[in-house]
């Protein structure tokens, strides 16, 4: 499960966790203060100071695999064991497209630097290079023979 913070001179400038992934589900917490974090039975535990209320986001029928944030922190991707990707409005707690094209898991995404493409990578073989605003497939590679389990964009989005 990917955990990602936001980062401003070195220091957090809002962090949000995601505390589960089982049964479809996303949880997240925003904490002012970490003090320690732990993975048991792909849930995380977090031993958190002055928690601010979780946010539970529904709409993955089977585990939920991997999570990217955008740029700009106001929306992210989830791809899961039910073979789609799902992009969610993190203001305001609702999804904002549900991405089809995989045949397989969906093990892993990642939002491009620039914000303009999101890429999942699946159990099927193939890495689906999506346009972020409008959710229209731009690209397919399906030279793999394997599953994929993690995909990278370079600093400048290319």
């Amino acid at each position: 499960m990917d955990i990602d913070a936001g980062q401003e001179n070195g220091r957090n400038k809002n962090l949000m966790y995601i505390l589960g992934g089982l049964g479809g589900l996303l949880v997240f917490c925003c904490c002012l203060i970490i003090l320690g974090a732990g993975i048991w039975f792909g849930v995380t535990q977090i031993n958190q100071f002055d928690p601010i209320e979780p946010h539970v986001f529904e709409g993955h029928m089977n585990y939920v695999l991997s999570v990217s944030w955008s740029p700009d922190g106001n929306q992210f991707v989830s791809g899961g064991a039910d073979d789609v990707v799902i992009i969610w409005d993190a203001v305001e707690g609702e999804e904002v497209d549900v991405l089809r094209g995989h045949d397989d898991w969906v093990n892993t995404v990642e939002w491009s630097p620039n914000g303009k493409w999101i890429a999942s990578g699946s159990d099927d073989g193939t890495i689906i290079i999506w346009d972020a605003e409008t959710g229209k497939k731009e690209m397919e590679l399906d030279d793999h023979d394997g599953w994929i389990t993690s995909v990278a964009w370079s600093p400048n989005s290319k």
